[in-house]
């Protein structure tokens, strides 16, 4: 009987034992956070949150507009100081980013005028809801073809 040949090459020399080596396991410390999905989340906070009384719920929704404002101008006074520390100005520091102080600002000058902070720019026009963004889009955007994939709305959705 003749002897096998051995394709691992187990016990010749340079030839290894064939196996492939294993990945390394992560092992993640015992009291790392659990992750969870923003639906998770809503669903874990929702009971806490429905048994609250509608004044608690609006306190907590509630911000003081004089502190918002006062740490809007913290973080840009932070933001001028480190751009100042590196030797330049706010154009060199953050030549896209708007102090969060001009935001809070002009959002607010928003609210007062049409009654939303909310904005959306979009060719050259600004559109203050939803609704009236999406219906711009569909009429002056979208091609007759992609026009008949969207969705149909429901006559028997309530």
């Amino acid at each position: 009987m003749a002897a096998k040949k051995s394709k691992t090459g187990k016990g010749k020399p340079g030839k290894g034992t064939g196996k492939k080596p294993s990945p390394p396991v992560k092992e993640e410390p015992k009291d790392a956070a659990v992750l969870l999905s923003p639906a998770e989340h809503v669903a874990a906070v929702r009971p806490m949150w429905e048994q609250r009384p509608h004044s608690e719920r609006v306190e907590l929704l509630t911000v003081d507009i004089g502190t918002l404002q006062q740490q809007a101008r913290a973080q840009a006074d932070k933001q001028r100081a480190t751009a100042a520390a590196e030797g330049g100005d706010m154009a060199e520091y953050a030549p896209l980013d708007v102090p969060l102080e001009e935001v809070l600002a002009e959002g607010l000058r928003r609210l007062s005028s049409k009654d939303t902070w909310k904005v959306w720019q979009f060719d050259g026009l600004e559109f203050y809801d939803s609704d009236a963004f999406r219906a711009h889009v569909t009429q002056q955007r979208l091609s007759p073809h992609l026009l008949r994939l969207l969705p149909k709305e429901d006559p028997k959705a309530p």
